[in-house]
């Protein structure tokens, strides 16, 4: 078991079997990323812009994408963000 930091308002999490990295959505409007080094150790790889709002995600790995739902935020419309993961 690990203790990461990530982002606030963290909703979501998934874990890429293929690419061992694990992907977590938060409402401050970023997609942390980590890659597996070991069963007990990882390392942040990537801090992804998402939008505000965005923390409700889902990863479907037969697609290798993460959507992200971003909320409504003032004058920003409500919308489906696609991320292609590599």
């Amino acid at each position: 078991m690990a203790t990461l930091p990530a982002v606030s308002r963290a909703d979501d999490m998934a874990y890429d079997t293929q690419r061992k990295q694990i992907y977590v959505s938060g409402g401050d409007g970023f997609v942390s990323v980590y890659a597996q080094k070991d069963p007990d150790h990882y390392e942040q790889i990537g801090h992804v812009p998402s939008g505000p709002g965005g923390k409700i995600s889902i990863f479907v790995p037969e697609l290798s994408r993460l959507y992200v739902a971003a909320s409504a935020e003032g004058a920003n419309p409500a919308k489906i963000l696609i991320f292609d993961v590599k």
